[in-house]
């Protein structure tokens, strides 16, 4: 197949209006604009990236941007089309925070000879971008028949350091092959696989497929669409990591853009409440070096201290350099480096050799610095991280295969404590979130909630519908109980969910909670047993009775210091108080009015 039969255009040239609107579009592209929109880790809420959108101007002739690319795909200008937006791009991404930018690019362009990865790497530079935090999306106008032939074809721009993204799998032209054969960094799953994946039983199979197809071939996959709650709960519980949607930032200017987005999300991050995830505890005290030290006095450290294979350079207290045992033995090593580097203050060779370094304090958190690791250059990518103090002085190293072993063993510990429903934490998780709030002297409710009347619910309607009704227990609570940082929802098991909360108007927030789900829950009731009030079924005596709605029950405690109790206990009250609101038709929030401590305990084993 020759490199011109490499693709294949979607349909037949247009019409010659089409033709020469575009071109007069093309025209005035000094007044195109651009927005951008966030991307977003659905961990803890941080921007991963930014997505950029074109803007026409005024009277351009066509109803938006995707109207004048999807006509443009049938019109030889595509590529003429999509290099204006990209200039546009880049000249309105200034300012940007310093995370990824997406680009939206047609397999064609990577055909047209104007668009060279050695010379749009110098642009991108020239517009303050270094390469590598551009991604470079594959969009499905255009059809790539020999996969293997295009990831050839794409080679020069990895070596440029660009990532590749597949944009819209599941959509038009974006196919598995493409996955196999380029091996992108990013694949960005379809919109209509996304939104509404909540109420549909097969859309949620095929994005928990995607997530762990993700993980498995080192490819991050971002979610398109998310637009509501739902849709936000549910790419979360299939294992999906970031997404992209109105409900996490609409398309905006540059200057107002955020860089976090937690409070939409209203998930608390649970690893956050285990202190061995801060990189403080990982890191040991190491060896550093004064500006002035020769540079042979590094070969002698290097021998003494051959792990992490890196020193920093102190200056003050302040590190101001990092020689690493590669780059140091790189240019020593050579006829006559030792010669005419061996007797030189070390900050001559930090001055002409240093490639930088990257810095945390230790109350970082492990993914804080993971994060940083991915978004390095390849080059250093497995440099140690130097870790600063409280009052940013040299702590210490923390080497890369040291934070990779902590963050698996992290990371499977909270899979294996976890709902693989709803993905929140369990009850070792939240235990010792409770017990450290404890320790700390910091008031809390402590509330204990389940699902009324669920066991015919599900016996009626089978396990799709069950896990919705969860999933929306889980939104609703989190909605009214998980609103600060502080806060904490887990899902022990089954129907059971438990949260922290500030003591403050907590009985009203979990009856506002209570209420929302009785109202929200009916629309999964088949109309007739709605009519009804509820489902017949038989109860645990053999016996044919009406249920009423699935409701929540939630009992609550609140700690304010008190001695002489712990936290089983204060689990076992919740447990009882919880109990006695279930003893009450519908929906019903009980807070415990008894004394905590020894007293309670005296009275409850008097009871």
């Amino acid at each position: 197949m020759s490199l011109g039969r490499l693709l294949e255009p979607i349909g037949f040239a247009g019409p010659g209006g089409v033709n020469r609107a575009l071109a007069n579009l093309i025209a005035r592209s000094d007044e195109f604009g651009s927005v951008f929109q966030s991307i977003v880790s659905v961990a803890d809420g941080q921007v991963l990236g930014y997505e950029a959108l074109l803007r026409l101007p005024e009277r351009s002739g066509f109803a938006g941007a995707a109207e004048a690319f999807t006509l443009a795909s049938h019109d030889p200008l595509l590529v003429d089309l999509e290099l204006a937006a990209l200039e546009a791009h880049l000249r309105s991404a200034r300012g940007l925070p310093d995370v990824r930018l997406f680009l939206n690019l047609s397999a064609s362009a990577f055909l047209d000879p104007r668009f060279d990865a050695a010379a749009f790497a110098d642009r991108v530079r020239s517009a303050g971008y270094a390469p590598e935090r551009i991604v470079l999306e594959i969009s499905e106008l255009v059809n790539v028949p020999d996969p293997s032939r295009f990831a050839d074809l794409v080679a020069p721009w990895r070596d440029e350091h660009f990532h590749l993204a597949v944009d819209d799998f599941g959509a038009g032209f974006a196919n598995v092959r493409l996955l196999v054969e380029l091996g992108p960094d990013f694949v960005k799953i379809d919109r209509s696989l996304v939104t509404g994946a909540w109420r549909h039983p097969r859309k949620r199979v095929f994005l928990e497929t995607l997530g762990a197809m993700g993980r498995r071939i080192n490819c991050s996959v971002i979610a398109e669409g998310v637009e509501t709650e739902h849709d936000l709960v549910t790419i979360r519980a299939c294992g999906i990591p970031a997404a992209q949607g109105y409900l996490l930032g609409m398309p905006e200017p540059a200057a107002g853009l955020a860089v976090d987005v937690t409070p939409r999300l209203g998930f608390s991050h649970p690893l956050q409440d285990l202190p061995e995830e801060r990189i403080g505890v990982l890191t040991a005290p190491r060896d550093s070096v004064e500006p002035c030290a020769r540079v042979g006095e590094l070969i002698r450290l290097f021998e003494r201290q051959p792990e992490p294979a890196a020193i920093a350079v102190v200056d003050g207290g302040r590190v101001v350099g990092l020689v690493t045992q590669t780059v140091l033995f790189s240019h020593l090593g050579h006829r006559y480096g030792h010669a005419l580097w061996s007797g030189r203050p070390v900050s001559e060779f930090v001055a002409a050799h240093s490639e930088g370094f990257d810095s945390l304090d230790t109350m970082a958190t492990v993914e804080n610095a993971a994060a940083l690791v991915k978004r390095r250059p390849a080059w250093r990518r497995f440099d140690p991280l130097v870790v600063l103090d409280e009052s940013g002085g040299y702590h210490g190293l923390l080497p890369v295969d040291l934070l990779l072993t902590e963050m698996t063993r992290l990371k499977v510990e909270y899979a294996l404590q976890s709902n693989p429903l709803t993905s929140l934490p369990g009850s070792a998780v939240f235990a010792r979130a409770a017990q450290r709030r404890m320790t700390l002297g910091r008031d809390f409710a402590l509330g204990w909630a389940d699902l009324d009347n669920f066991k015919p619910f599900n016996d009626r309607y089978g396990f799709g519908r069950g896990d919705s009704a969860l999933l929306l227990a889980a939104e609703t609570l989190r909605e009214h109980l998980a609103l600060g940082s502080d806060d904490l929802l887990a899902h022990p098991g089954g129907d059971d969910f438990a949260f922290l909360a500030g003591v403050e108007d907590v009985e009203q927030r979990a009856k506002r909670a209570a209420t929302a789900f009785s109202e929200r829950v009916q629309a999964f009731y088949d109309a007739d047993d709605r009519r009804a009030g509820g489902i017949l079924s038989i109860d645990r005596r053999g016996a044919r009775r009406r249920f009423g709605f699935t409701s929540l029950s939630i009992g609550i405690v609140l700690w304010r210091g008190e001695a002489d109790i712990d936290y089983r206990r204060i689990v076992e009250v919740a447990a009882e108080v919880k109990a006695a609101a279930k003893k009450v038709p519908g929906p019903a929030v009980f807070v415990n009015a008894r004394a905590l401590g020894e007293r309670a305990i005296e009275k409850s084993r008097a009871d």
